[in-house]
């Protein structure tokens, strides 16, 4: 079991944890799966359990938060890049829902720096058929690789077509009963 998923399942035995992140799952299991993440990160920052968090006075709780928050702010990633805005805002409404769940309401607006700028996205591009050629042909690329690939660039549909996000459902062969 790899290092995340085993803290992700330390904060599971948690039962208000496990409570908190089932009610998110209603709503959407990506969302429950990242701000559980996300919980986690911050719980470790802070070196404090997310019960022993949410049992802290709503002063304390906003002053704890507002700190991470302007530390993720200048705080830069392991390969040198800031933290985007919007990478910021998911932790902080995570914390905030972490925080709510628990009956500790912010009053306190926490703002985040430049929520508009997109840093990951500046220098993204759609790969060039040499690039794609070079994935494609590579025999140390997989064939179930090599087909998801052709389908998202030639056909044009998307991820989610291939696969949602458990793994549970998504395009199969017997679909396409056209191919030979």
């Amino acid at each position: 079991m790899s290092h995340s998923k085993a803290k992700h399942k330390a904060l599971l035995n948690d039962k208000d944890v496990a409570r908190w992140n089932r009610n998110l799952a209603k709503g959407s299991v990506i969302v429950a799966d990242i701000y559980l993440r996300s919980l986690g990160r911050f719980c470790d920052n802070i070196k404090k359990t997310p019960k022993d968090f949410a049992k802290l006075s709503i002063k304390k709780i906003e002053d704890i938060t507002q700190d991470f928050i302007d530390n993720m702010e200048t705080e830069r990633r392991s390969d040198g890049s800031l933290y985007s805005p919007s990478y910021i805002s998911s932790n902080l409404k995570s914390i905030r829902s972490w925080a709510g769940y628990n009956g500790k309401f912010f009053r306190r607006k926490i703002k985040i720096s430049n929520p508009n700028r997109r840093p990951t996205l500046k220098d993204e591009r759609a790969p060039t058929n040499e690039e794609l050629k070079t994935v494609l042909y590579n025999d140390k690329t997989a064939l179930r690789t090599r087909a998801s690939i052709s389908l998202i660039a030639f056909s044009g549909v998307r991820i989610e077509v291939l696969g949602n996000y458990l793994g549970s459902d998504g395009l199969r062969v017997k679909d396409l009963p056209e191919l030979k």
